[in-house]
């Protein structure tokens, strides 16, 4: 699951982190797994926590869902993503985040 975070001024908001492996850099909006039994907007809600300290997500709108392999540090990952649009009020991110470096980004 993918989160697109758009703030009032169109601003998305981004985590910016390198291969492990190859240092390729990358930027990739917020998201992660459902868990078993959980909701799509449960993980929402779970994972822009996580990710960037934002609470109480307001509900996202279903924008697209693909199957999609990538390489990552050295091997093929198999996801399906389910990405959610969620317009949300201007905040401050956590960047405390071990997996990278948070930004907003203008669109």
């Amino acid at each position: 699951m993918k989160l697109l975070l758009l703030d009032q001024d169109d601003r998305l908001l981004l985590i910016h982190a390198k291969d492990p492996q190859t240092q390729a850099e990358c930027w990739y909006p917020v998201g992660g797994g459902i868990e078993p039994g959980g909701t799509l907007q449960e993980a929402a809600a779970r994972e822009a926590h996580e990710e960037t300290g934002l609470v109480d997500l307001p509900p996202g709108l279903p924008v697209w869902r693909r199957d999609h392999t990538y390489e990552y540090d050295g091997r093929a990952v198999e996801v399906h993503e389910e990405w959610l649009m969620h317009t949300v009020d201007r905040f401050d991110p956590d960047c405390g985040s071990p997996s990278g470096h948070l930004t907003s980004v203008g669109l």
